[in-house]
């Protein structure tokens, strides 16, 4: 996989993962809410009888709240758990994604030492090839010489 396409997957899965994070943040607040509502609401009633007493039916009204509250708590409370479980998900892509990031870096890495050290051979050749270039050039000159100094003594 190339590195740009496995950043850009790293990227969408990590703002994937913050959205969940995010998500259960919420759900997590909620629940603290209406725990602090319910409270303040029964602190409220609580204030009031101690001021005057109340009637029966003013009781039941506080008690049948209390049990909503109860109710959304519950219920608010068992949303935490899908939404854990969607993080679990996320960071679990997120950790194979950028696991495959790191190989691909890697694979970039090696590609990067195999030029490097094929550019290094082809210099050391082409030095080598200039070099046997040179001594069949002078070996030519040489043989020439030679030729002509034959020619010259015959």
């Amino acid at each position: 996989m190339r590195r740009d396409v496995a950043l850009a997957q790293v990227r969408r899965q990590e703002a994937a993962t913050a959205a969940a994070r995010d998500a259960l943040l919420a759900v997590q607040s909620e629940v603290l809410a209406l725990k602090a509502a319910k409270l303040a609401h029964a602190q409220s009633f609580s204030t009031r009888m101690r001021e005057a007493p109340r009637s029966a039916r003013e009781l039941a009204s506080v008690g049948i709240d209390l049990q909503l509250f109860d109710r959304e708590i519950e219920a608010a409370i068992e949303r935490i758990a899908p939404a854990a479980v969607r993080v679990d998900e996320e960071e679990a892509q997120l950790t194979l994604l950028r696991e495959a990031l790191r190989r691909a870096d890697a694979k970039r890495e090696q590609a990067v030492r195999t030029g490097e050290r094929l550019t290094r051979e082809a210099a050391r050749r082409a030095e080598v090839l200039e070099e046997a270039r040179a001594e069949e050039a002078a070996l030519r000159v040489a043989l020439q010489s030679a030729r002509s100094s034959e020619r010259a003594s015959s």
